[in-house]
């Protein structure tokens, strides 16, 4: 009778193209309803004539209810509004609908009813629901790290980050925790949040306690999610609802945090009462528990870091050596120019005078700096090859020993020094020196006369043809000459400290004063084999009597360190169009391999019960070493402690005239 009687209600709802129905009488019952309209609310025709609030309950409590009666008592109004419709059967969530009420009454003007069209904006709320929830989580996540970022202790962070989430989320407890490296089963809190309606929740927990299924689900980085742990049949163990009990919570969520495939963090999130998590709920506690373990890294980092430099910096100021870090400055040529000083211990302050270097330039501080320390160090920094040098300072009055390297890659132009004031051992050296010196000139005269007498008794001894006295006498003029070599080596020591030794430079062939230096010592020496194979003709430009001095103090020291009837071997060996090698191999004690690096320093002697019955002032090989390098060439030595010895030098040959 109502299909009838609203026949012409249904006929205009039918026409229409949007989902419509009519509404009538004061129990608001459903009397027409098109097919877009069933289709939308996936309901079948058999509603009509069915009270609106039978059919859809939770309008009631909806403006549309509101907006119906206001439509009956003013029918020359439209009313406007969204509901939303709960479906049993749709999966994906409620129905939102945009709606429009026009009051009407039917042909007969007896029965006044309601005219609703309705369209579907679900996916237009949905979409504006994502973007609000996403505002509100980049809001979140802005303010957790503004929170996290500027704390230092990694227990404040976690603590800071329980906090925030357990306030967002409007839960009970919320805990961050590390897990052990060796089982990854033993997960420690120390630091969580509650909201005060349940207690803190401290200590090392077995996760292994969940049961093996949900270690290993932590352990791959799956969440475990538990909505209600009365209901959920992995936690119906009675021992593990009685621990959930003594903690008063119904439901938890427990994410896990994978680093380099292993299990290293969790954060848990606890409700006191049964709660359906949500996806975003879910990921948002991950993406919490995986910055806060950024920022424990960080902080953990730090501290490390700050324990380490407060060493370094412990260190760097109690060493005697000044220290610093400097950067070679260009001019637009690229020229070096000036240093900058970055880095600076106390010592530096010590050595140099200059107070507060960091950051200031070596002209800023020192206006009449010497060019020598730049160009130096610009060389360290385009080369990379490290130098230890020793230098006078004008500006400072100063001798250093310097040892600079750079810092970084080749691209770098910082350099690192480490130097010390030698000041002092320069001042006592040079009073050494002075002294040698001038005992030595004085020694000279005597010796010559000396020497003039003995021969002039040998000539007598010669003559009386008496042997003993002959014999005495020569052997008096050999210590004579002995001691006139020594005083002869203390005075080139000296030229050589002051730079002015003199090279008498002359082209000859090496070969032939190899020869005759070997010629000259068989004349006072023929306890050793002498082997020497000359390759030719050797021709050097050179100071022939100073080479000759090399070979002669390279031999002698041979024949020391070396037993009575063994060979020295001297070679020649021409290693390209440029240089020749002179090598002068014993079969004696050899030396090790502490004494090897400071062989050729003045004055130096080594140590060795082997040799203490060797007389010597360690200045023959440091005077060996002086001329070769004055001669643009090399020197060294090859050993092993009791296989022998080779010293060797090389030498520039003379360029051929083209």
């Amino acid at each position: 009778m109502m299909k009838e009687f609203y026949k012409e209600e249904q006929f205009l709802v039918d026409n229409l193209p949007v989902g419509a129905f009519v509404i009538a009488g004061p129990n608001q019952v459903l009397v027409a309803a098109n097919a877009v309209l069933l289709k939308l609310l996936n309901r079948p025709h058999s509603i009509i004539s069915k009270p609106i609030s039978e059919i859809f309950p939770t309008l009631v409590k909806q403006d549309f209810v509101r907006h119906l009666e206001e439509a009956y008592k003013s029918p020359e109004k439209n009313f406007t509004g969204e509901s939303t419709i709960n479906i049993n059967e749709r999966d994906n969530g409620p129905l939102y609908l945009s709606y429009s009420l026009k009051s009407k009454f039917n042909n007969q003007g007896t029965d006044q009813c309601v005219l609703v069209t309705v369209i579907d904006i679900t996916n237009h709320i949905l979409s504006e629901k994502k973007l609000l929830q996403a505002e509100h989580r980049q809001a979140f996540l802005l303010r957790l790290s503004d929170t996290l970022r500027p704390l230092a202790d990694p227990a404040r962070i976690q603590k800071e980050a329980a906090r925030i989430l357990g306030e967002y989320l409007k839960t009970s407890r919320v805990g961050y925790g590390d897990v052990d490296k060796q089982e990854q089963r033993w997960f420690r809190t120390e630091n969580n949040w509650t909201d005060g309606s349940v207690p803190h929740h401290h200590g090392v927990h077995d996760l292994a306690a969940f049961g093996p299924g949900v270690l290993e689900a932590l352990r791959t980085g799956e969440s475990l999610v538990i909505e209600d742990m009365l209901k959920d049949p992995r936690t119906a163990d009675p021992g593990l609802q009685a621990a959930f009990t003594a903690l008063q919570f119904r439901a938890a969520l427990t994410v896990s945090l994978i680093k380099d495939q292993r299990l290293v963090a969790a954060m848990y999130v606890h409700n006191r009462e049964a709660r359906q998590w949500t996806e975003e709920e879910i990921n948002l506690t991950y993406e919490v528990a995986d910055r806060t373990w950024s920022a424990v890294q960080r902080a953990m980092a730090e501290q490390t870091l700050r324990e380490s430099e407060d060493k370094f910096r412990t260190l760097f100021n109690t060493i005697d050596e000044g220290f610093c870090i400097l950067e070679v400055l260009y001019n637009d040529q690229n020229e070096p120019v000036d240093l900058l000083y970055h880095l600076t211990n106390e010592a530096f302050e010590h050595l140099t005078g200059i107070k507060s270097a960091e950051g200031k330039t070596l002209k800023g501080v020192v206006s009449n700096a010497e060019q020598f320390w730049i160009d130096t160090y610009s060389k360290v920094a385009e080369t990379g090859k490290p130098v230890r040098f020793e230098n006078y300072s004008r500006v400072f009055n100063k001798w250093f020993n310097v040892y600079a390297s750079r810092v970084g890659e080749s691209s770098s132009r910082q350099v690192a020094l480490v130097f010390d004031d030698i000041t002092e051992r320069k001042q006592q050296e040079q009073l050494k020196n002075d002294f040698i010196s001038m005992v030595s000139h004085e020694l000279k005269t005597p010796l010559t006369t000396l020497k003039a007498h003995l021969q002039l008794s040998e000539r007598r001894a010669r003559k009386l043809q008496d042997d003993q006295i002959e014999t005495s006498v020569r052997k008096s003029l050999s210590q004579v000459e002995r001691m006139k070599k020594l005083i002869q080596g203390f005075l080139d020591v000296g030229r050589l400290e002051e730079g002015k030794i003199h090279l008498n430079m002359s082209s000859f062939d090496l070969s032939d004063l190899i020869t005759e230096s070997l010629e000259d010592f068989y004349l006072l020496d023929n306890t050793h084999k002498l082997s020497f194979e000359p390759i030719g003709e050797i021709r050097v430009l050179a100071d022939r009597d100073k080479l000759g001095q090399v070979v002669n103090n390279l031999l002698s020291n041979a024949v020391k360190y070396s037993p009575k009837g063994s060979t020295v071997t001297i070679t020649c060996q021409l290693d390209d169009s440029r240089t020749v090698t002179v090598s002068i191999r014993d079969e004696g004690i050899g030396i090790n391999s502490q004494n090897l690096e400071k062989i050729f320093h003045r004055f130096y002697r080594v140590e060795d019960k082997q040799v203490k019955h060797i007389s010597g002032f360690g200045i023959g090989l440091y005077l060996c070493a002086e001329i070769v390098k004055y001669h643009k060439g090399e020197i060294g030595v090859d050993s092993l402690e009791g296989r022998g010895s080779s010293f060797w030098f090389k030498l520039p040959l003379q360029e051929q005239d083209s």
